[in-house]
């Protein structure tokens, strides 16, 4: 028999497991500071040697000049929150008072997700797809609006079809063709909009419908609580980068609500979480790269074999094997009709398209183990201060949480590994767009760590936590929205001030503008005027040719100089000191 604990031995007891618990939580949000503040002193020895003064014009490559310029003085407010809800734990006053917070119906959040976020496609982003991988998708749909699968270019035009090539476009000299080299079916959801002429708006529906997916999943879970649905959906709704993300036409906020909807449909019981969720998976892998969905499901599969449940796991394995070889077959198919040749893609592409995809990946050198290193901490900048640290508390308590969160994690670890072997940084990008994808993991991960939180402190504290939440949430939104706003503005203003010049082909000199091969862009077919095409792709044969066609105008950086559009600087040039 154990002798019987007095009350004293009692009280002993609960009061050391609370300060072991403090304690806890005090090292995951301090090593969360020390992550940020290593992003942070990265951002300031690149602006000291990577990019002093205007350094970063040398380089095509905008990813670290956006984290240089606009990151770090997020850093700089997530180690400064996070030090103050230290200090709380330690040395905050402890009242019986809490805070009663409004409660708002999760279908009114979705809602005015979908209001804000179509709003800042407009007032923020201008309507403008910035990086080339939102402007294909357009592209594709506009083919698909003609009953296309690749735009043919007109014989007369043929001379200048190799130098009005969009970057990496697929190029097909004969007979001359263009096609997208990403995989279909988000150009099909962006269609019935382009048709009614609102393709804008796609995202943001995709956005509200999100929120309140995460919501239904929070509620399948956890189904004995009322309010976790709610929270779970204010967590993603009050992450910047959900947010701006959302106001982009990037197929990133199709993938996060399709694996939602996936997610949802595997929860559920009988024949629906059976038969569904691999064909709506197959629907997922062809929005535009195959891997993201393959990541985000191979968890679940896994346990399925491992609980041997054969049934299922044999169908959806059987499903999902035949997805693939679809659109293995889809990629090979297209890729030996318009083999790609345009810049900086592979002059020919491998008979095996499995073998090509593989051929991207190696292993990391100590560059990209820098780029990797930077991604992890836009995680900390570009999300809500709460999910961020509710998110870290969740990888202490995944074995005390649902089975499902077991598996989410494990789909976060293998993507952050695939992106570790994938030797290319992501260029553009709000945040860390590669991340973004698996926000339903990042979120509910974070739902795991708020029930230990909850569970573990007093509701005290959890209301400094959320308040101090809000309070960097107001000071993250509208400075994104105004960085965001800075880097597309400048392109905005010169695209369409190519796109409306009075003649029928713009010459764009684009070795002297930064970035400037992103403003070369064509609709399919070459048929709008003006064309834009490539000053350096010109030969003496397509210069004749536009003598002969029609008026042309050569447009260099001086010309674009109004807009805010910046000159590339030569690497022999002395760099200046930033003071």
């Amino acid at each position: 028999m154990h002798p019987t604990s007095s009350p004293t031995q009692s009280a002993d007891f609960d009061r050391a497991d609370t300060i072991g618990k403090r304690k806890l939580f005090t090292i995951v949000l301090l090593t969360l500071s020390v992550v940020a503040g290593i992003g942070f002193n990265i951002a300031e020895i690149l602006l000291e040697n990577g990019m002093a003064g205007s350094d970063w014009l040398r380089s095509d490559n905008m990813f670290y000049h956006l984290f240089a310029t606009y990151d770090r003085w997020h850093l700089a407010i997530f180690i400064v929150a996070t030090l103050a809800f230290v200090g709380f734990l330690f040395f905050g006053r402890q009242t019986e008072k809490t805070i009663i917070w409004p409660r708002i119906s999760i279908s009114l959040l979705s809602f005015a997700v979908i209001a804000v976020t179509a709003a800042g496609v407009h007032l923020i982003f201008l309507n403008y797809p910035f990086a080339m991988d939102e402007f294909y998708p357009d592209f594709q749909s506009k083919l698909f609006a003609h009953g296309q699968l690749w735009g043919s270019i007109s014989e007369n035009l043929t001379p200048i079809a190799r130098a009005a090539t969009p970057p990496m476009m697929n190029f097909q000299p004969l007979p001359t063709a263009w096609t997208s080299n990403y995989l279909p079916v988000y150009a099909l959801l962006r269609l019935p909009f382009l048709l009614v002429g609102f393709s804008w708006l796609l995202n943001p529906l995709l956005a509200g419908a999100s929120v309140w997916l995460l919501a239904a999943v929070v509620g399948k879970i956890w189904p004995d609580s009322r309010e976790l649905p709610l929270i779970g959906a204010l967590l993603l709704a009050s992450s910047p980068q959900f947010l701006m993300t959302s106001m982009t036409a990037y197929a990133m906020p199709a993938h996060v609500c399709l694996n939602l909807l996936w997610l949802l449909l595997f929860l559920k019981n009988g024949r629906i979480g059976f038969w569904l969720p691999p064909w709506l998976g197959i629907c997922a892998m062809g929005l535009h790269q195959p891997n993201i969905h393959v990541l985000f499901v191979a968890p679940f599969i896994l346990r399925l074999l491992w609980k041997r449940d054969w049934s299922k796991a044999g169908y959806y394995l059987a499903v999902y094997a035949a997805g693939s070889a679809f659109w293995l077959q889809f990629m090979k198919w297209k890729t030996a009709i318009l083999p790609a040749v345009a810049e900086n893609l592979p002059k020919a592409a491998p008979e095996n398209v499995l073998v090509g995809l593989l051929h991207l990946f190696r292993m990391p050198n100590l560059q990209h183990l820098l780029d990797h290193l930077i991604g992890l901490t836009e995680i900390l900048s570009w999300n809500s201060w709460a999910l961020v640290f509710f998110s870290a508390l969740g990888l202490f308590a995944w074995k005390k949480s649902p089975p499902v969160i077991a598996d989410l994690l494990t789909g976060l670890i293998l993507a952050l590994d695939c992106f570790l072997l994938f030797p290319e940084n992501q260029g553009h990008g709000w945040g860390n767009r590669y991340f973004y994808s698996y926000m339903p993991n990042f979120v509910l991960l974070g739902m795991a760590g708020f029930c230990h939180f909850r569970k573990n402190f007093s509701r005290a504290q959890l209301d400094m936590a959320i308040a101090i939440s809000l309070i960097v949430f107001c000071l993250q939104l509208p400075l994104r929205a105004w960085s965001c706003r800075d880097v597309v503005e400048p392109f905005a203003l010169a695209s369409e001030y190519l796109h409306t010049r009075p003649v029928e082909t713009v010459i764009l000199d684009t070795n002297c503008i930064w970035y400037g091969q992103d403003l070369v862009r064509n609709e399919p077919g070459l048929e709008k005027l003006p064309r834009i095409v490539f000053l350096r792709r010109l030969d003496a044969a397509s210069l004749m040719f536009l003598e002969k066609k029609g008026k042309y105008e050569i447009v260099n950086d001086k010309t674009l100089a109004a807009f805010g559009i910046h000159s590339v600087l030569a690497k022999s040039q002395t760099p200046t000191t930033r003071k």
